[in-house]
């Protein structure tokens, strides 16, 4: 099985960068929410020719606007990885250890066991 983990900010949405790339996420109740329509198009297009279990491993998880926003653009996703309650994870931690060549975060190693 081939299992696709969807982060979102950054990869669906934008929040501008140097090369003119407009915001494309708002404040909406304390959460800035927005998905970029040309990202959203490459990413439907993707699945359309793939076959995966899309697990949603974003913060977006965490939030029921973001949920409602993601759901009302189509971006569907099967399962979220869980959220583990340990104080040495901490958001962002995983970065550094995917660029070093670890198997990514906590989160998503316990999602791979489980599928």
């Amino acid at each position: 099985m081939k299992v696709l983990f969807l982060d979102i900010d950054g990869v669906l949405n934008r929040f501008g960068d140097e090369d003119g790339n407009e915001r494309t996420t708002k404040l909406i109740d304390d959460f800035f929410i927005g998905l970029d329509a040309a990202l959203l198009q490459i990413y439907k297009a993707m699945l359309s020719r793939v076959s995966v279990t899309v697990v949603l491993s974003s913060t977006w998880r965490h939030w029921q606007p973001m949920l409602d926003h993601l759901n009302g653009n189509g971006v569907e996703f099967s399962h979220m990885t869980p959220t583990l309650r340990d104080p040495h994870l901490v958001r962002g931690h995983e970065k550094p250890g995917m660029a070093h060549g670890a198997s990514g975060s906590h989160e998503v190693r316990h999602t791979r066991r489980r599928h």
